[in-house]
């Protein structure tokens, strides 16, 4: 009970292979010393709140960048090292007053796991889960007389012990003893990303893998920002080409929007049931709590959103809230809201001024890179979640761009970067609804227009056929390089190497 099926996914294994090794197989004992190496992965997680609920003193190693992951767990930098070095033991020699630990649950090989029996100097029990490394229980029981040596595998342990340990870890999760581990969620399609990851060990807790998630237009489909201009094409598109059928539109004035009424007859007439027109203020909370109270959605559209274009300098805190409220604030109270909803789709319009940056828009770039990012957490969370960063559309003079004049669209088309007409972009939108990916960038580029640009941004080289800069180091510089003390020819070679390898792959500095 009060489990997802997500935090489900990430709890068997390693609590099954943590109980089975701490509790069957060392018997760990109240006020006993436990070492747990990789401690901030999944196994090692769950081993640190099972020897916590049997009331043993943890030990824990994990890479540096992983500390505070265990000081948030509880445990003091006294019984923390580093997993990469062989600090820990003379660490823990230290900590324990050279008396060791009693038990050590070890994922490490080579000369850690020989430095992990040093830790054993009053005997104790050898538990072996990363088998990368194994030694026999004669010859460790030779080299570490008292030392007991333990490899195991889930996998031959037998169905009836597993369901004894299943019982014992579904009691320790009702009563608060146990608790769901850290998870990052990847879409099925992107395994590929998530064993790199975990090869890397750059994971904390569980990677958890889930099918796709598809998009389900027949429930009701929240719009915000349904009103203008962009979210009236949205609503057209759902329901003539995805078959929508129940649609909740937000904006500010609503049903006092000029026009509305024709508006939602020629929904209707497209084929929507019930089109319902809310007015709600998206930046402000309990607005968005009444909405989602009245009409649970079960997919939401974000499109809300203002621009007040200027300078960085002329920026004022009121020129960014404007901007940043309805992006920002409305989309984080949507996904704190419908949290407890089974969404099929959170859909965040941003722009690509967040991703490429845009003159005279840091507010908006800002407040677009938050949705961006609220995409990527969202799936990591295992929700349905996706920022579109859009290029320019191509509008009839109503929405967001209206005030780009023609000089801005020549210097954008110059720049290779030409507007999507209505249909083109609704395209876009049915492929990326589609895609694995927490952010897709559905723009329009002219290849030809890109190619001229001196110097070629970064972002596009991959996309771009252009011959590589070269680059060189002169006499002159390599004649200055000898001119130097000894003791600074090093750096300034590595200056003169990044930099020159820089130009070559395009980077925008060393």
């Amino acid at each position: 009970d009060g489990l997802s099926f997500i935090d489900a996914a990430g709890i068997p294994l390693v609590f099954l292979t943590a109980m089975y090794g701490l509790v069957e197989l060392a018997r760990l004992q109240p006020g006993e010393r436990v070492l747990i190496h990789a401690a901030a992965g999944g196994v090692g997680m769950a081993a640190i709140q099972i020897a916590r609920s049997r009331k043993a003193e943890v030990f824990a190693t994990a890479s540096p960048s992983k500390w505070p992951i265990l000081q948030a767990m509880g445990i003091d930098a006294d019984h923390i090292a580093n997993s990469r070095s062989l600090d820990f033991e003379p660490a823990f020699l230290t900590a324990t007053a050279g008396a060791g630990v009693d038990v050590v649950l070890n994922a490490l090989a080579g000369e850690f796991i020989d430095a992990s029996f040093r830790l054993l100097p009053r005997g104790g029990r050898f538990i072996e889960l990363g088998k990368t490394d194994p030694r026999t229980p004669e010859a460790v029981r030779t080299a570490h007389p008292g030392v007991t040596y333990q490899a195991f595998d889930l996998a031959n342990i037998g169905a009836d012990a597993i369901q004894g340990l299943l019982r014992q870890w579904v009691d320790g999760f009702h009563t608060g003893v146990l608790q769901p581990l850290p998870r990052s969620v990847y879409d099925l399609r992107q395994a590929r990303q998530a064993f790199t990851r975990m090869f890397k060990a750059r994971h904390i807790g569980k990677l958890i893998l889930q099918t796709p998630r598809r998009f389900d237009p027949h429930g009701p489909i929240l719009i915000t920002g349904g009103l203008g201009e962009l979210g009236r094409a949205l609503a057209r598109h759902l329901v003539t080409t995805h078959g929508a059928r129940h649609l909740i539109l937000t904006s500010r004035r609503a049903a006092a929007t000029p026009d509305a009424a024709e508006y939602v007859a020629d929904l209707r007439a497209r084929g929507a049931e019930t089109v319902i027109l809310h007015t709600c203020n998206i930046a402000v909370r309990a607005e968005v709590a009444a909405l989602l109270a009245a009409h649970p959605p079960r997919a939401i559209f974000h499109l809300a959103g203002l621009l007040d274009d200027g300078i960085l300098s002329a920026l004022t805190p009121e020129r960014l809230a404007r901007v940043l409220r309805p992006k920002i604030d409305g989309a984080w109270h949507l996904h704190q809201l419908t949290q407890d909803l089974e969404l099929s789709a959170f859909v965040l319009f941003s722009s690509v001024s967040g991703v490429i940056g845009a003159p005279g828009q840091a507010n908006y770039a800002a407040a677009n890179t938050f949705l961006d990012a609220l995409a990527a957490e969202r799936r990591a969370q295992g929700l349905p979640g996706i920022s579109l960063a859009w290029g320019l559309w191509q509008q009839q003079g109503t929405g967001m761009t209206a005030h780009l004049g023609e000089a801005d669209l020549r210097r954008m088309a110059r720049e290779g970067f030409a507007p999507l007409s209505v249909d083109a972009g609704l395209t876009l939108l049915d492929a990326a609804l589609g895609r694995p990916e927490a952010l897709v960038v559905a723009m329009r580029l002219e290849p030809a227009q890109l190619a001229r640009q001196e110097p070629l941004s970064p972002l596009w080289t991959s996309l771009i056929s252009k011959r590589r800069p070269k680059a060189h180091i002169s006499a002159a510089s390599t004649h200055a390089l000898s001119a130097l003390p000894e003791a600074e020819r090093l750096a300034a070679v590595r200056r003169m190497v990044t930099t020159a390898t820089a130009v070559v792959l395009g980077h925008s500095d060393p």
